[in-house]
């Protein structure tokens, strides 16, 4: 049973084999790049209304020095992913 489950699905199987190992390509040519942009700016320590500026330079940089669109993307996610305070989230104490 395994092996006919293996048989229908091993097209599928290999090309999201293949997509991962081209993504993770990708970020290991981009990624220290957009590392270094990201620890020049003044993300990691803003607070407050300051974010959003410091968010849309960081953007404009990245998209003056990359070629690459999902780099871009990417850059946008480590601004979203970044870790918050607790007295900017408004989270009570």
């Amino acid at each position: 049973m395994i092996w006919l489950t293996w048989r229908q699905f091993r097209v599928q199987a290999l090309t999201a084999a293949a997509a991962l190992a081209a993504f993770a390509i990708l970020l290991a040519v981009t990624g220290p790049h957009l590392v270094s942009l990201y620890a020049a700016s003044t993300i990691p320590g803003c607070h407050g209304g300051s974010c959003g500026t410091a968010a849309s330079d960081f953007l404009s940089r990245l998209a003056a020095t990359s070629t690459y669109p999902i780099v871009y993307l990417l850059g946008i996610g480590l601004i979203l992913a970044r870790p918050r305070s607790s007295a900017s989230s408004g989270a009570p104490r």
